[in-house]
């Protein structure tokens, strides 16, 4: 039998005597800044917010136009602005204050490639805070920020709110170089003015202000609003600076006119058979018969989608259009001046992405800015882009247009630079801009005015009708498509002549031509990452 053994009772261990009762202080909370500069950003941050009304809110004024703060003090504003949300206890300051963050997007969810482009874009992470109340952090909307913050011009004081944008661009116009009428007032102020009226009200009834031309010093001759601020004599000296679309020449009239009576397809295609271009004992000239061969060419191409009933503005997308459609109407038309190329499919311009990256770029990529359904080009240089849709929609046509607006001032600006800034070439130049909506279309002209303004006019609206009779409803397309077209031959052959002026380019290469300033600004950029 086993033995058992017992192991011996364990004792409990002594405890350690007990410390002296003493007091225990607090850690001391780590100051959040502890950067000085930045803590005294906060509280200029925290100062500007508490003393101003929350209804005038604005960036531009926390920040103050210094560009070596900006990423920091968008940093601030946003953080001071989620403390509001989260943690304010009146309503109304807290949606100000939500407000005020969706005006100006951070400058890291803005893409670095391109503004408006459909090419590629980084997508930014985002991360909902939620405070005491509960309220989220609001998504970033997709809007362009203020165009700018209204100042005082009149009276500058040290205290008086630093200068926005476009004050800053106003302000850097040459006084002695500006538009000036008979009646003492400058076409550039009145524009300004007009400009900073529009954003108060805008901002008075809480709204974001929208850009319009007239932030570039480019005047809509057929917008009311801008009519109404001139008087009746100053309206007609600037209306006198319109330069007149081309007449249809006699030739290519008549030749039109032999089509004018088809009442169907049938009788159509008659005529464009028993109607050649040209007599079969002659020889082919492009000067001679190129209108001609363009005109019997859309026509040929257009009767067969009236044959089988296909030409319609409600089943078809976009690019159907600018094949079966616009392909014969408007590019062939482009194809008879020698060297005009009419690039298509999403197409980059050279003159916006000038713009877009006025000084060398800082970092391996570089803004490219916006694409185009097509460009007007002639060895390089640009003379017309094209914006196109399936159909009519007010918000697609008018953010196209004023995207075509500024492409079109963009090209302005780069054929001033090749006749080296003189005032007498800029003169002869207009950038055309082609706008389509499904069948609808109607063209655009850019051109100078005078001081630092341009001109914006349009041609009449036209439409490709949905059914082959009136014939002639679909010539006037033809009509108004050739004279966008010899806008473009105008404005090649002064380049070209104005390069031809040997005595000049000989002053250009002994350096002993002054240089002169640059006329037109740079068209006002209101996107998110200007």
């Amino acid at each position: 039998m086993a033995s058992t053994t017992t192991s011996p009772a364990r004792t409990p261990l002594a405890s350690p005597p007990s410390a002296p009762s003493t007091p225990v202080k607090p850690k001391r909370r780590p100051p959040r800044y502890k950067n000085p500069e930045t803590a005294a950003l906060r509280t200029r941050c925290r100062t500007y917010l508490d003393e101003t009304d929350y209804s005038l809110w604005s960036f531009t004024d926390f920040w103050g136009g210094d560009e070596a703060a900006r990423v920091s003090c968008q940093e601030m504003w946003h953080r001071e602005l989620l403390r509001i949300i989260n943690a304010d206890k009146d309503p109304q300051r807290a949606k100000a204050a939500v407000v005020a963050r969706n005006k100006y997007k951070q400058r890291g969810q803005v893409s670095e490639v391109s503004n408006g482009s459909k090419a590629a874009k980084p997508k930014a992470k985002t991360q909902k805070h939620s405070g005491k109340s509960g309220i989220p952090d609001p998504p970033q909307p997709q809007l362009p920020p203020p165009a700018y913050e209204p100042s005082s011009p009149d009276i500058r004081s040290p205290n008086s709110k630093p200068l926005s944008l476009h004050e800053q661009k106003h302000e850097s116009l040459s006084a002695d170089r500006r538009w000036n009428l008979p009646t003492g007032r400058s076409v550039e102020d009145v524009l300004f003015s007009w400009v900073v009226s529009q954003s108060d009200e805008a901002r008075r009834v809480g709204q974001v202000p929208r850009e319009s031309y007239a932030h570039s010093y480019i005047l809509d001759v057929e917008d009311p609003n801008i009519k109404r601020l001139f008087d009746d004599e100053e309206w007609g000296i600037i209306v006198s600076r319109l330069l007149p679309l081309p007449a249809v020449d006699d030739s290519l009239r008549s030749f039109m006119y032999k089509f004018a009576d088809a009442k169907n397809t049938s009788e159509l295609r008659h005529l464009l058979i028993s109607t050649p271009y040209i007599s079969p004992d002659k020889t082919y000239s492009l000067e001679k018969h190129g209108d001609q061969a363009w005109v019997h060419s859309a026509l040929s191409s257009l009767v067969i989608l009236y044959e089988h009933s296909l030409v319609s503005g409600n089943d078809n997308l976009e690019a159907w259009f600018q094949i079966n459609v616009w392909g014969p109407i408007f590019d062939r038309c482009f194809q008879h001046i020698p060297n005009i190329s009419v690039k298509r499919t999403e197409s980059q311009s050279l003159s916006n992405t000038t713009r877009k990256n006025p000084h060398p770029p800082t970092t391996t990529r570089k803004c490219i800015g916006n694409r185009y359904d097509g460009l007007i080009t002639h060895n390089r240089l640009e003379y017309g882009a094209v914006e196109d849709s399936k159909d009519y929609e007010y918000k697609k046509w008018a953010s196209d247009s004023l995207k075509l607006v500024k492409v079109l001032h963009d090209q302005l600006r780069g054929l001033e630079t090749e006749v080296r800034h003189v005032t007498t070439a800029l003169e002869g130049f207009r950038c055309v801009g082609f706008l389509t909506a499904g069948l609808e279309c109607r063209g655009l002209f850019m051109q100078y005015g005078g001081g630092h303004v341009c001109l914006l006019s349009r041609s009449e609206g036209y439409k490709v009708p949905e059914a082959i009779s009136p014939v002639s409803k679909l010539i006037a397309v033809l009509v108004g498509v050739w004279q966008m077209r010899e806008v473009v031959r105008a404005s090649v052959g002064n380049l070209e002549d104005f390069l031809a002026n040997t005595e000049m380019q000989f002053k250009v290469a002994l350096g002993q031509m002054a240089r002169l300033p640059a006329i037109l600004p740079v068209c006002m950029d209101t996107d998110a990452d200007f």
